[in-house]
């Protein structure tokens, strides 16, 4: 059968055949990704910025973009913790991220915001452990606050935290 502009069904048209070529294989991704994490030229810093290159690539294959979360989390998590506002993240992606936030005490600030952010994501269980724990680095008393409150905490505290700051010299 065959429809102007859409080519003959079930034949592969031109453009198909050119998507599947330019797609990323999951082997050649994840080649990719390893070549980075073994590359001693670049800095930590350098190669979580080319992992989340890689993850943010919606060409690549899921499996590849999680690989490219994990490791590049662990190398810098700064350089993925404004990725908590991505409401469309796969829950699976985000839960990892989430995992890592909660686990990251050195950096109040950077745990905070990212906890605030995951508020709005798609997936009601991420959102609810998000709350969960802001509400516990708020303050013990805030288990049952509803969100609005928690967002002015969370605000409060941050800006708490910039004023405690020492000043860069």
């Amino acid at each position: 059968l065959h429809i102007p502009g859409f080519g003959d069904l079930g034949r592969e048209t031109k453009q198909d055949s050119l998507l599947k070529r330019n797609k990323p294989s999951n082997e050649a991704g994840l080649q990719r990704i390893e070549n980075l994490i073994e590359n001693r030229t670049m800095n930590h810093h350098e190669v979580a910025e080319q992992l989340r290159a890689i993850m943010e690539d919606k060409r690549m294959p899921e499996e590849v973009r999680k690989e490219a979360l994990g490791h590049g989390i662990i190398l810098d998590l700064p350089v993925f913790a404004d990725l908590a506002a991505d409401t469309q993240m796969s829950e699976e992606m985000a839960e990892d991220l989430l995992q890592t936030v909660i686990n990251e005490n050195s950096n109040p600030a950077l745990q905070i915001r990212a906890l605030k952010d995951f508020l709005n994501h798609q997936s009601s269980e991420i959102r609810e452990e998000a709350q969960q724990v802001l509400a516990f680095i708020l303050g013990d008393d805030l288990g049952e606050a509803d969100e609005a409150t928690l967002i002015l905490m969370a605000d409060a505290k941050l800006k708490q935290i910039e004023a405690e700051k020492p000043p860069e010299e």
